[in-house]
């Protein structure tokens, strides 16, 4: 497999993989964004970058 890449992907995506705080990841997100995941909402940036640190704490997501 090869080394991921995030210069090869459209830039809001590319900003996204970029990042390695979940807050500096939340903020690229809209003030008043909403996302659904395991059966929970969290809604606005805050929120959002606790659910993402609660990812990246649990899952350990690797990107390739």
């Amino acid at each position: 497999m090869s080394a991921f890449d995030p210069a090869t992907l459209p830039d809001p995506l590319s900003q996204y993989f970029k990042r390695t705080d979940p807050l500096d990841a939340a903020a690229l997100f809209a003030p008043n964004a909403s996302v659904r995941d395991e059966g929970a909402l969290h809604r606005g940036q805050a929120a959002i970058a606790l659910w993402l640190r609660s990812v990246e704490e649990r899952y350990r997501p690797r990107y390739q």
